[in-house]
């Protein structure tokens, strides 16, 4: 079972370690964790938006940073869905998502314009991910380095981020918690009821859920205290954490290749 540290709820970012980059330099290619059952998206003013555990795939390239905008690899890898008013099941076009950080590369929110939505019900909205997924930068050339990061190395990259055990789930459920508190608010105790209903009902069983119930519950006691911390900084700060982590495990597995 996942152990539960202090050092968990401690708020910062940490970003990957990477060689000294020329400003004008593209950011790093990155991966997107598959999604195990689609994820809800949210409307709030003039956008929709989810993010997604994400995980950097050029360790020796710039992080990339909130400006930055990405494509996807291959077309289809994320879609999104929704039914029409009328009742009908859509895709949306590729053409209406945007791609980027959010902050770091551990996160890539996904947005869409809601003017792009208006005759779909957005109760419906769901992104899902599938396996392989990788983000290009926009402003990225073509080159052999891109070839093999969304390649041989993003299969490297599956053992590491795709797999089915404890640790995966909990990503998965707290990137679910994340996206169902406010964005830029301070969540209210029936937020976070709401929220944990649902993030909990996509993973009923497992020792990951009772572990993540307490990094929860720690979250919740550690942003009450502090006018500066939200629960979903708290979360977002494990979830970086996580996944820098792994990333760290699948860049020492490229060192021989």
């Amino acid at each position: 079972m996942l152990k539960l540290t202090k050092s968990l709820l401690f708020v910062g970012v940490f970003l990957a370690t990477t060689s000294a980059a020329t400003a004008g330099d593209p950011p790093q290619a990155l991966g997107l964790v598959a999604t195990a059952e689609p994820i809800p998206i949210h409307c709030e003013g003039a956008e929709c938006s989810v993010n997604l555990s994400a995980f950097c795939l050029q360790q020796k390239r710039r992080s990339p940073a909130p400006s930055d905008l990405y494509r996807q690899a291959t077309a289809g890898a994320v879609q999104v869905s929704a039914r029409t008013l009328g009742g009908a099941q859509v895709i949306l076009d590729e053409k209406d998502l945007t791609f980027r950080p959010d902050p770091d590369y551990t996160s890539v929110r996904v947005s869409i314009p809601r003017a792009a939505v208006t005759t779909l019900d957005i109760k419906t909205l769901r992104l899902t991910v599938g396996r392989r997924a990788s983000l290009l930068p926009i402003e990225a050339p073509a080159s052999a380095g891109l070839d093999a990061a969304i390649g041989p190395h993003r299969e490297i990259a599956a053992r590491f981020f795709e797999k089915s055990d404890s640790r995966a789930k909990a990503v998965h459920m707290v990137n679910r918690l994340i996206n169902e508190l406010p964005r830029t608010s301070a969540s209210n105790p029936s937020q976070r009821h709401s929220a944990w209903e649902k993030a909990s009902n996509a993973q009923p069983n497992g020792d990951e859920r009772q572990w993540v119930d307490e990094l929860y519950r720690n979250c919740g006691k550690a942003a009450d205290a502090s006018p500066y911390l939200s629960v979903r900084q708290c979360l977002a700060d494990w979830h970086h954490r996580s996944l820098s982590n792994t990333n760290k495990s699948f860049w020492s597995a490229l060192a021989g290749v």
